[in-house]
């Protein structure tokens, strides 16, 4: 065991993972004065210790005892989770979720799957590295069709898993840091981007007073007045129907009811949404 090299691997995964000592040791369970003294060789951390910090931050402990390169250990999901969360603030990458859960009548058909995607685009200018991403799962699908149709082996592709994570180490990511904001900051702040957001809209929206949200109002809202004028008139013949008392409309009395009742409700929602819109 080289002692110089777990003290240099802690403090390189504390680094990392934009950590003080005092954060750092309170997570894994002992004093920051004993981080301290591991960091800088001075004792050698337990297995016990060294076996905390492999679970809680997701590391190998090869890794960690400088026998492997390989800094992730992926032995169960929430391993991956962890992956995705870290990348997730990144600030050289983004990644769009493309998820597709409502299905018609819930039932899965050939034309209609459930499943869930993560999406790069490649020419995001805030996202430095979505480019190198896209070239990556690139490769990695040309090169994992190649090994399940046989027309390469095992040792071909680990050559290449080998060249390619060499390529890549010598490109940095970076992590956000995330505000911890009071309620009325945050509030403030969700505010600020809706405004900024829809204004840059061509459909306009208006604010639901009951649940807070921003809900959509599509691109013939201004005609709205004009729809709830017929919408009446058509109420106004409805009303006029049901007060005949002709075989064909006692029959469809109840339809013309329920008709009645819904254009009112609609007018309502409606006049509603019009007075709240963001202009």
């Amino acid at each position: 065991m080289q002692e110089s090299s777990i003290s240099e691997k802690i403090k390189e995964l504390r680094t990392d993972l934009k950590m003080n000592q005092k954060n750092f040791s309170a997570a894994i369970g002992i004093r920051q004065s004993t981080l301290s003294s591991y960091e800088n060789g001075v004792v050698t951390p337990s297995n016990d210790v060294l076996l905390t910090i492999a679970q809680k931050f997701h590391v190998s402990l090869d890794w960690l005892f400088g026998l492997s390169e390989n800094k992730v250990q992926i032995s169960t999901l929430s391993d991956i989770l962890w992956v995705l969360l870290q990348m997730n603030e990144s600030n050289e990458l983004r990644y769009e979720l493309d998820i597709n859960n409502k299905l018609p009548g819930d039932i899965e058909t050939e034309t209609q799957k459930w499943y869930a995607g993560l999406r790069f685009y490649g020419n995001d200018p805030e996202h430095s590295l979505n480019a190198d991403m896209c070239n990556f799962l690139a490769d990695l699908q040309e090169n994992r069709e190649s090994l399940e149709s046989y027309f390469t082996g095992k040792d071909m592709f680990d050559m290449w898993k080998k060249q390619t994570l060499e390529y890549y180490t010598s490109k940095p990511v970076t992590h956000k840091e995330i505000e911890e904001l009071d309620f009325e900051t945050r509030i403030r702040k969700r505010d600020e981007l809706l405004t900024q957001k829809f204004s840059n809209n061509e459909q306009k929206y208006y604010h639901n007073s009951i649940t807070g949200r921003y809900a959509k109002v599509f691109i013939f809202f201004p005609y709205l007045p004009v729809f709830n004028l017929f919408a009446i008139l058509y109420s106004l013949i409805l009303n006029f129907l049901l007060n005949r008392k002709t075989p064909e409309t006692l029959r469809f009395r109840g339809i013309l009811r329920l008709d009645t009742m819904y254009l009112a409700v609609l007018n309502i929602y409606n006049l509603r949404c019009y007075a709240k819109i963001i202009r």
